[in-house]
């Protein structure tokens, strides 16, 4: 009888008994939808250790730690804040179609509620503890728990942050057939300079998240979002610890070994002071210009044990790969570091970087900045204008690569204008109406104006007339070109 009937008679028979059913069902069963092998153990619960491994839930960061972790770590603070800070380096330009003084007027309205400054930092305090709110301190002629009605709003008097840490939701939209059931609809704020609580509309702030989470964590965190800290918590300990790690090995590099006769009965006579004083002189003996001097006779010994450091470099470098996989920034970023490899030069992990961040410009910073500039229109007269925000691009060409980028788009809207595609106002005004290039090709109002002007001149698009060589017998007297009449390959006569 082989092997694979004696295994299949063990099992038939432990099954036959009712103790072995008994005992088979205390044992948990392990759900059968991966790949496992009875005969290697891969996979089963019993032999495979990778089997036993589960997740965990993680240990929620208080504020407190957060804080420290926020101004103590250099890491954990870039992580936090860097985001923020790069969607406003470049700026953004505000224009109103057909009236810059307009735009001018609204951006210095805004600038006097210190706008940029006010998002930026709530969406770093949001991203740091899990939420804050930019309160907007606009006058309706309502209560502060009234919802805020825009169209009646007189003034703007003051944006404020608060974040997470001394405000929470204090109730909720409870009517399942209203839009925003389940969303916060009162927030109640507290006082960090004094004792006074307030309680304010969701209409009258805007909130700023910081992790996603589903609808059972925000319940757990009292209507907020973890910090983006929580998740890359461990990576950041054990990059430091190795860090330090790194650090103690240096120290001991290279430890020097004194072997000398008779130091455990020198101990236990308590004759320690000439032990000390014999250590203390050969330190100071100790460098590459002198000699150590050694007694033969006592058996004294001096030699130096070498830490080896072979590996360490590379074990710190897959660390920063996985702090920055952690913190959701390239490697260049977040640790000033360029690209290593041949032909590395960093720019597709940047790029793709600032591509995300353009994304949080349109999705999360633009909507909070129009708001603000509608309710800011509403002020200072401007109702019912139409504005555009556009975001600078975040990655800047070298002088090289923008030249070759103005060259290209001049012979392209060469093409377009020989073609009558566009007109050469259409051009310029595409291309340095914000007064500096742009490579952007759109048919403004202004552009679309000049072509339905030029279009009126037919005369204008009518190609030139073909022109003869001197000396030709249909040529003019005094040899010089002439227009050819419509007859083809008949003479023409001269002109007169």
């Amino acid at each position: 009888m082989g092997i694979l009937d004696t295994i299949k008679g063990l099992f038939v028979a432990d099954a036959a008994t009712p103790a072995a059913f008994t005992a088979a069902a205390a044992v948990p069963v392990e759900k059968s939808d991966g790949w496992e092998n009875n005969f290697t153990g891969l996979g089963t619960s019993l032999r495979d250790k990778t089997m036993q491994g589960s997740f965990q839930p993680s240990l929620q960061l208080g504020d407190v730690e957060l804080s420290e972790a926020f101004h103590g770590d250099d890491l954990a603070g870039k992580i936090v804040e860097f985001r923020p800070k790069e969607m406003f380096r470049r700026g953004y330009s505000l224009s109103i179609e057909g009236d810059d003084d307009a735009a001018e007027e609204l951006e210095e309205a805004a600038k006097e509620l210190f706008l940029n400054d006010m998002a930026r930092d709530a969406m770093i305090w949001a991203r740091l503890y899990g939420g804050a709110l930019l309160i907007i301190g606009a006058v309706d002629g309502q209560l502060p728990t009234m919802p805020l009605q825009d169209d009646r709003v007189r003034d703007v008097s003051f944006l404020n942050v608060v974040d997470r840490t001394f405000c929470y939701v204090a109730s909720y939209y409870s009517d399942p057939l209203k839009p925003k059931f389940g969303r916060p609809e009162i927030y109640q704020i507290t006082n960090a300079f004094g004792s006074k609580l307030t309680q304010i509309h969701e209409t009258r702030v805007i909130r700023f998240d910081g992790a996603p989470a589903d609808n059972l964590k925000r319940r757990q965190l009292a209507g907020w979002t973890p910090s983006v800290l929580q998740r890359p918590y461990a990576v950041l300990r054990d990059f430091a610890s190795s860090f330090q790690a790194a650090a103690n090995l240096l120290v001991d590099a290279s430890q020097g070994v004194f072997k000398m006769k008779g130091v455990i009965d020198a101990i236990a006579s308590n004759n320690v002071q000439d032990l000390q004083t014999r250590m203390q002189l050969t330190d100071m003996m100790r460098s590459s210009a002198r000699a150590l001097i050694l007694d033969v006779e006592e058996g004294e010994e001096f030699t130096r044990v070498a830490t080896s450091l072979a590996g360490i470099p590379d074990m710190l470098d897959r660390f920063m790969m996985r702090v920055a996989a952690a913190g959701d920034t390239p490697v260049s970023i977040l640790f000033g570091r360029s690209a290593a490899g041949m032909n590395a030069t960093g720019d597709l992990d940047v790029r793709m970087f600032y591509d995300t961040i353009a994304s949080d410009q349109e999705n999360i910073l633009e909507p909070v900045l129009r708001r603000i500039y509608s309710m800011l229109q509403n002020v200072i007269g401007q109702k019912g204008k139409d504005f555009k925000i556009v975001f600078r691009p975040l990655w800047q060409p070298t002088d090289a690569e923008q030249a070759a980028l103005e060259l290209s788009v001049a012979q392209k809207d060469k093409l377009y204008v020989d073609m009558v595609a566009l007109l050469p106002e259409e051009v310029a005004l595409n291309r340095w109406a914000s007064g500096r290039f742009s490579a952007q090709t759109t048919l403004s109002k202004e552009a679309i104006d000049a072509r339905k002007e030029a279009l009126k001149d037919e005369t204008r698009f009518e190609p030139p007339p073909p022109m003869v060589a001197p000396g030709d017998p249909t040529g003019a007297d005094d040899g010089g070109p002439v227009q050819m009449p419509a007859g083809g390959d008949k003479a023409a006569t001269p002109k007169k």
